[in-house]
């Protein structure tokens, strides 16, 4: 971003997700290109693999490798508590049990990544993930973002809904001014 390099040409809004998308419909984040939409990620993505220093301002850095924070690991007990910090910075532990924790990185990853809306997932899939997501809805609501609530499952495409997720976008798409680029 900072290179002025865009994952889509024609891009003129960045929206953010939360939780895991309906696997079998991804082609609804195709759908959105249509409007010069793209997806920033979520903090799923982040948070599941991703680790991550979180200062007392909620900026998020990557946490740095052992050896570029100058860490020798002598003995056992030193790996295993190594891993334990490393593993222990993902964030996708916060959001199976802490709504306002969830709701503060889910503001300030949409600053750092420029995001001008959400599109948040009411996963019936992953009750985990989806734990609190409307107190993260309003929480996004109150910084001024606008937010598109949808409903499904990650991981069963019978509960799923797509003509009405699609409608259901039209309509937030429409709402923020954006139309179809075509």
């Amino acid at each position: 971003m900072a290179r002025g390099i865009a994952a889509l040409a024609t891009e003129r809004f960045r929206l953010m997700s939360d939780s895991q998308p309906p696997w079998a419909f991804l082609r609804v984040w195709r759908y959105l290109e249509q409007f010069g939409v793209v997806s920033t990620g979520s903090i799923y993505t982040i948070g599941l693999e991703g680790v991550w220093d979180i200062d007392e301002n909620w900026n998020l850095t990557p946490r740095e490798d052992l050896r570029s924070r100058g860490v020798v690991l002598k003995n056992r007990e030193d790996a295993l508590r190594a891993m334990a910090d490393w593993h222990m910075r993902r964030p996708i532990y916060a959001m199976f049990y802490n709504a306002d924790w969830k709701s503060k990185l889910m503001i300030q990853y949409a600053k750092q990544w420029h995001c001008d809306a959400a599109m948040l997932h009411l996963n019936r899939g992953c009750e985990g993930t989806s734990l609190g997501i409307m107190e993260n809805r309003a929480a996004l609501i109150k910084t001024g973002m606008p937010v598109l609530t949808y409903e499904g499952n990650m991981g069963d495409d019978r509960d799923f809904d797509e003509g009405r997720t699609i409608a259901r976008i039209d309509t937030f798409m429409e709402g923020l001014g954006l139309k179809k680029l075509t």
